[in-house]
């Protein structure tokens, strides 16, 4: 989810080899393949995009493997230069959309063996000019931290890459000279979740110096009672 472009759609490109790969976004990429699907996740009615995921799933049919949510846009800005519209567009794309997403997997399939999900560096690193999108990227990564801990999902990779080069950066006065190759990072990501043992971990891939350093991990799940207290 989020492979029009960029990191998402070198994830896709990746994983075709292995997999059958749906991907979703604004518009096509046209890329080989892989099934593409329209799925516009930020001035949708938020019942419709609800609507048009149980739909893709249904469409899909067939038990999902490996889920990949690397739907996201940056921001930079300052707290009060943020339009309502502005700040509400980030919260539905990094925080109601994913969401919605697991919402109408797990209601569609018994578990899910496998979950991706990209944030970036700015999750753990603020900003003044950055306040909802580091805030966003941190809920997200709170997110699927806490979905990890749902039996259902069997192994949770969150990722939080730096800088990357893409479009969005082209005609644009910031130096990128040291900003990460996407496909590299794609790379690196799938990598990590290939060899993680464990339920969850966070992995950090930094930009200057380049490389992946793990945040966080976890070992097992420990199941939640109905009253929410460990069970571990």
């Amino acid at each position: 989810m989020g492979g029009s472009s960029g990191l998402g759609l070198e994830l896709a490109r990746a994983l075709k080899a292995t997999h059958r790969v749906w991907l979703t976004g604004r518009k096509d990429p046209n890329e080989e393949g892989v099934v593409f699907e329209r799925l516009r996740l930020d001035r949708e009615n938020l019942h419709v995009t609800s609507y048009l995921m149980d739909l893709l799933f249904k469409k899909i049919a067939t038990p999902i493997d490996l889920v990949v949510f690397a739907a996201g846009f940056y921001q930079n800005k300052l707290i009060d230069e943020l339009s309502v519209a502005e700040m509400d567009d980030m919260v539905r794309v990094s925080l109601l959309a994913p969401s919605f997403l697991m919402s109408s997997l797990l209601r569609h399939q018994a578990s899910l063996p496998g979950f991706i999900v990209i944030t970036s560096t700015t999750q753990w690193t603020p900003h003044a000019n950055e306040p909802l999108y580091a805030a966003s990227k941190a809920g997200l990564g709170m997110l699927a931290h806490c979905l990890s801990l749902d039996g259902r999902i069997k192994k949770t990779l969150v990722a939080g890459p730096g800088g990357m080069i893409s479009g969005f950066w082209r005609n644009h006065p910031r130096d990128t000279s040291k900003f990460l190759d996407p496909s590299w990072v794609a790379e690196q990501i799938l990598d990590q979740f290939a060899h993680q043992t464990t339920t969850y971990r966070a992995i950090r891939i930094p930009r200057d110096p380049r490389g992946v350093e793990v945040f966080a991990e976890e070992p097992k799940f420990f199941p939640v009672n109905i009253s929410g207290e460990s069970q571990g």
